[in-house]
């Protein structure tokens, strides 16, 4: 899918010469793309995301996750996790919430995640979530990036981020 998109938005008629500019790139995913690969968006957007994933892989990209994208990954994981806390689901059918929840989130998630299981907590739900994450990581050879090209605590680097924050 990303070498037809490429094609398709950079109106180039040679396939190969798309091809080859594509090989060996390195892309850092966002957080998003960490949530429907994992299923947290729904089936059909991580199978969506998956197949497009293989084939970058395929075509020879690969995968690095920043530092901040894993922060603020595993940060919205607890963040929605606690929410899920302060509703009590414990009443609530999980059959019946996938059936009619509108759009596919990190509760539909819950719920079938919760549904054949003797056991489950908020913490077991987190750890599996976690764990996904990893799997994920290992199955596209995402590379987890600590290194920064800046130094965080210049005054006009902090200032720049700002700046385009606001964009």
């Amino acid at each position: 899918y990303c070498i037809e998109y490429g094609l398709l938005s950079n109106n180039i008629n040679n396939s190969n010469l798309l091809l080859n500019s594509f090989r060996n790139k390195s892309f850092y995913l966002d957080n998003n793309v960490i949530y429907r690969a994992i299923g947290i968006n729904g089936e059909d957007r991580k199978n969506r995301t998956t197949t497009f994933l293989k084939k970058c892989k395929d075509s020879g990209q690969s995968f690095f996750v920043s530092k901040y994208t894993i922060n603020e990954f595993k940060e919205t994981i607890k963040h929605h996790v606690n929410l899920l806390q302060r509703v009590p689901f414990g009443k609530i059918n999980p059959y019946l919430f996938r059936r009619y929840a509108v759009n596919p989130s990190i509760y539909e998630f819950y719920h079938l995640w919760r549904q054949n299981r003797a056991t489950y907590s908020f913490d077991l739900f987190h750890a599996h979530i976690l764990g996904l994450y990893k799997t994920f990581l290992a199955q596209f050879s995402v590379e987890e990036d600590y290194k920064i090209p800046f130094d965080e605590k210049d005054v006009n680097v902090i200032s720049q981020i700002e700046t385009y924050s606001q964009e």
